[in-house]
């Protein structure tokens, strides 16, 4: 899984003296530059473009790796409405533009965002991830042509105070959750989710366990099998619960998660219509958060928390033997649930997957 990967420094001298470093984002308001020779550039660069401080723009500058400085404005920063969701936007937007540059390995530094202000302590966190979330390629695509062809930024260099290792667990939690969120429904159905977590999970104190038998489905998890009733017949299609256990050295607190993976909804029977059904493959959102968040867990290694998590991998598909409105299902609780709209199948997945949990909490 490869992401820009973050070293920090304290200064830019630290930061130009770094191998390899090829531009530098500076990220900010421009009302005044702290650094004398960047503000010469940013000021003669006005002179002639009335975009700069207003819009990401390259200039060039001598004394800068690479004589690349992107300039990423963020406006003011003193208004009541301002916050640190700036830094990420203009990150995020200098980010590619550097790397369509050429740069490989920029460096990041703020200007004039003062972190003492609490709407902008986790501004250098933010500037990080927003850079990692624009540069992040779809796991299709990283597929298709390999990550080293699409993904050619391989560092960042941050100017500034930041816990790296913890700001990469961060980020590495997120790409999983959007692989998982955003990848179509082919490549990402539950036999190919859970394939997924099992290599994403490889290596790592997390334990991943994949139930996919249909007997034991019907048996344990009965709503979660009404709503994959209709994709049993297909091999490529058929559900499974996923569960990944995380378990610290010297245990305070155990938190447990449910994760929703409808990974394609028709809607069933109650068919999504109209142009509707467009998209239905990121149905599985709440799932890709939980496994995000369990390989952030799983980079930092806490020693003081157990997490418990089972995510429902689902398709709900329509066909002669989809589940039906009117029908009533036995959930694994021992409550009858009455069917009104086979639409509303996430929250059938979900009791399953929280009676468990609740019998296991107790």
């Amino acid at each position: 899984m490869a992401f820009a990967q973050l070293q920090i420094v304290s200064s830019l001298a630290d930061a130009y003296s770094k191998d390899g470093a090829d531009a530098l984002i500076l990220i900010g308001n421009f009302d005044s530059v702290d650094d004398s020779a960047l503000a010469e550039v940013i000021q003669q660069a006005k002179i002639t473009d009335q975009r700069v401080g207003k819009q990401p723009l390259l200039l060039k500058a001598d004394g800068v790796p690479g004589q690349r400085l992107v300039a990423a404005p963020t406006g003011p920063l003193n208004r009541d409405f301002d916050d640190v969701r700036q830094v990420f936007d203009a990150a995020h937007a200098a980010a590619k533009m550097a790397q369509d540059a050429g740069a490989r390995h920029p460096v990041i530094a703020l200007n004039n965002v003062n972190i003492n202000d609490e709407r902008y302590k986790q501004a250098f966190l933010a500037a990080y991830l927003g850079l990692c979330q624009a540069l992040y390629q779809p796991l299709e695509a990283r597929e298709a042509h390999g990550e080293e062809a699409i993904e050619p930024t391989k560092s960042v260099i941050l100017v500034g105070e930041l816990d790296a290792d913890w700001a990469m667990a961060v980020e590495a939690g997120k790409r999983v959750a959007r692989d998982l969120a955003g990848t179509e429904p082919e490549r990402m159905a539950p036999p190919r989710f859970a394939e997924y977590c099992r290599q994403a999970f490889a290596h790592t104190a997390v334990k991943v366990t994949v139930i996919d038998d249909s007997q034991q489905l019907q048996h344990e998890y009965p709503l979660l099998a009404a709503v994959g009733r209709s994709s049993m017949a297909v091999e490529r299609h058929r559900p499974c619960v996923i569960r990944l256990e995380y378990h610290g050295s010297k245990p305070e607190r155990t938190v447990m998660f449910a994760g929703k993976g409808i990974v394609y909804d028709t809607g069933g029977a109650d068919l999504k219509v109209g142009g509707h059904m467009a998209g239905m493959s990121r149905d599985k959102g709440g799932a890709a958060g939980v496994a995000g968040f369990l390989k952030t867990v799983a980079e930092l290694q806490p020693e003081h928390l157990n997490v418990i998590a089972e995510i429902g991998a689902v398709r709900n598909s329509i066909g002669s033997d989809a589940f039906v409105a009117d029908e009533i299902i036995t959930g694994h609780s021992g409550k009858r649930v009455r069917i009104g709209n086979t639409d509303a199948e996430g929250r059938l997945i979900m009791a399953d997957l929280l009676s468990h949990l609740r019998e296991e909490a107790a």
